[in-house]
């Protein structure tokens, strides 16, 4: 269960404090919404310009959360933050989600919709996509390190003499 240290309410972005067991290490400054840790992954949510009800919040947490879960190794999630936006003027629903891995690759997805459940859901389905293609990049790698090393190619030119 995730305790709540405290809530700011801003006029563009609710703001939850961190959770109490790094509270109590750190001075409370605000973070970007919800921060929850489960293993070594932090999941950073924000909602800009409206309320971050609890229906958004499990909804994130099944689709997105659940999806980078299934798709990635565990040990390799370091961070994930989803931003849900309002546009201003437009009215569009926006959600941005960044998802840190090790050696430097991170994977942003933006998307947008007239309703934010459906930005939520086309999010998440081109974030599988970028997971899926980054576990067959690396199993390819892993399988076949070079197919054209130096060694492979001295061993081709000594056996044409």
């Amino acid at each position: 269960m995730l305790r709540m240290h405290g809530v700011v309410d801003t006029p563009l972005c609710v703001t939850e404090l961190q959770p109490l067991s790094v509270a109590a290490r750190w001075p409370a400054r605000p973070l970007a919404c919800a921060v929850h840790r489960a293993g070594a992954m932090h999941l950073y949510l924000t909602a800009r310009h409206f309320e971050l009800t609890e229906a958004i919040r499990e909804h994130v947490q099944q689709h997105i959360v659940r999806a980078v879960e299934e798709h990635a190794d565990p040990h390799d999630l370091n961070r994930v933050e989803v931003q849900l936006s309002v546009g201003q003027r437009d009215a569009r629903y926006r959600c941005h989600v960044l998802v840190q891995l090790p050696k430097h690759r991170d994977l942003n997805v933006s998307e947008e919709g007239k309703d934010l459940y459906a930005a939520i859901d086309l999010a998440q389905k081109r974030l599988v996509r970028a997971l899926v293609d980054n576990r067959q990049r690396d199993q390819t790698t892993q399988k076949h390190p070079k197919k054209f090393s130096w060694g492979r190619i001295a061993r081709i030119l000594r056996s044409v003499r």
